[in-house]
């Protein structure tokens, strides 16, 4: 018996044939350079910012969103601050590896502590200022924020405050509520927190909240207040109010403010009635009484007690509604005099004084004029 054996099938050629193609695509590409991983850290904030609070240095920086590669900032370990305390002349800005050389790391702040900062929002930092013979020096910051092994894309920008002897807490705060104003006065501070006189005070600052354990970094007011007294305008009834102020040592950037007043507390409640309405007159029409009266200029006016009397009684409410328009029709008049008045009421039930009454005969229609 004769065995015949067969030639290589046609799909061993074609695997034998792509081997060849690949061995000399091989031979003939350029291998590229390595090239090192992309490292994901995150991206140095732009917006840092101090000024002096009392006797702190508060740094304000908004914490990155994203890392150097454009992903979330997820690898974000905790947020350091270093400080130089200057002792002579340095340019503005130092190159990032001349600012480490010469500054002293003052806080690692874990982000468990910053994670719920929201977006967008800035991150507060202090750091206390300590006295040093011959005054306060210059300080100059920077803060990084490192991954879990440490490292950082760079440094923030950096930010220089020369710290100044600040006023102590104003004292005697109080809160008078007025119709159109909350009124606050306080005392002046009498020395610095250094214990130096005069105090330096070039103005003062109010702050409102209505969170005791949190008080906006905005005062109220367009300026700085130079006395001691300051109408807050800008206020609700029904609500209660926090306040402190604090002097202001130096009004330019970067300023410096001094130890915050302890805290007023007001609860506005409306006790004010509306001005009276004027100028009530009340004709015939027909079988009813018609009255008109000039609205009250009071902006805060639910509505019109109409009042009525007959003789020498008491005024009593024509009606148990109030009347949203400066007129009423008082079909229920019979015969005899009446004597009308109108108050103006707001919405906490706060009543005017009554208008001048006027009094009006109602007709009765005569057997005549029946027939």
């Amino acid at each position: 018996m004769t065995t015949r054996r067969s030639g290589p099938s046609i799909r061993t050629g074609k695997a034998a044939a792509a081997a060849l193609l690949a061995l000399a695509f091989i031979a003939c590409a350029r291998i590229a350079d390595p090239q090192p991983p992309l490292l994901r850290l995150p991206t140095p904030p732009t917006d840092l910012s101090a000024h002096q609070a009392g006797m702190e240095v508060v740094l304000e920086i908004t914490p990155p969103e994203r890392n150097s590669d454009g992903s979330s900032a997820v690898t974000t370990a905790r947020a350091e601050v270093f400080r130089i305390i200057e002792t002579g002349p340095l340019p503005h800005p130092l190159p990032g590896r001349d600012f480490l050389d010469q500054a002293g790391r003052v806080l690692s702040l874990p982000r468990k502590q910053f994670a719920e900062v929201a977006a967008g929002e800035p991150l507060v930092l202090r750091d206390p200022i300590a006295a040093a013979p011959g005054g306060y020096p210059p300080l100059r910051y920077a803060v990084a924020f490192v991954d879990g092994r440490g490292r950082a894309a760079g440094l923030s920008n950096q930010v220089r405050i020369e710290p100044v002897p600040v006023p102590v807490q104003p004292s005697g705060l109080s809160a008078e509520v007025t119709e159109s104003a909350i009124l606050l006065r306080w005392e002046p501070p009498l020395e610095n927190m250094d214990g130096s006189r005069p105090p330096r005070i070039a103005g003062y600052l109010v702050y409102r909240s209505e969170d005791p354990e949190r008080f906006p970094a905005v005062p109220l007011g367009t300026a700085p207040q130079e006395g001691t007294l300051f109408a807050d305008r800008e206020f609700e009834f029904d609500r209660t109010y926090h306040y402190v102020v604090r002097a202001l040592a130096r009004p330019g950037e970067p300023v410096a403010l001094g130890a915050p007043s302890p805290a007023a507390t007001v609860t506005t409640r409306d006790l004010f009635p509306p001005l009276p309405p004027e100028n009530l007159s009340a004709i015939h029409e027909g079988d009813d009484i018609v009255l008109f009266w000039t609205p009250s200029p009071s902006p805060d006016v639910a509505g019109y007690r109409v009042l009525r009397r007959t003789g020498e009684e008491a005024f009593a409410p024509v009606i148990g509604e109030l009347v949203r328009v400066p007129t009423y029709r008082d079909p229920g008049a019979a015969g005899g005099r009446y004597e009308y008045a109108v108050e103006a009421v707001d919405a906490h039930s706060n009543a005017s004084p009554a208008t001048r009454a006027v009094g009006i005969t109602p007709q009765v229609p005569s057997a005549d004029d029946i027939w």
